[in-house]
């Protein structure tokens, strides 16, 4: 699963979690209220995170589960995984925008998806 916006999520970032390997790199997830549950049924750890944004105004509902994290961005009000090691807290571009003036269109999101797709370092030449 790579280079989607999520935005305002109220429930979870992945349903569930059939126990086979889910990679999930380059997306933005953001969130301006209580941050979602990353998965609602199950604790997730076949989910791999990789190169994405978190955003939340605060942690994930049920904190950050069983799923892995590698090398993702975090801001706003949410706490550091514990277990990604390479966290970081400078965004690689500013999200001023979307948390000003959360977009409602496709072409509204459309100059992010390329900025995403830059991000990912490890995915690049995957199709």
């Amino acid at each position: 699963l790579r280079y989607n916006i999520s935005i305002n999520d109220d429930r979870c970032l992945v349903q569930d979690d059939y126990g086979l390997p889910a990679e999930i790199y380059g997306n933005l997830f953001l969130n301006t209220k209580e941050g979602p549950a990353i998965c609602c049924h199950k604790g997730g750890e076949s989910h791999h995170f990789t190169e994405n944004i978190f955003h939340f105004a605060r942690s994930p509902r049920d904190g950050w589960q069983k799923s892995s994290f590698h090398k993702n961005w975090y801001s706003g009000g949410t706490e550091l995984p514990g277990q990604d090691s390479q966290a970081m807290t400078d965004l690689p571009f500013s999200l001023e925008e979307f948390t000003e003036h959360v977009p409602e269109s496709r072409e509204a999101c459309g100059g992010y998806w390329d900025r995403l797709a830059a991000l990912v370092e490890t995915k690049a030449s995957v199709n």
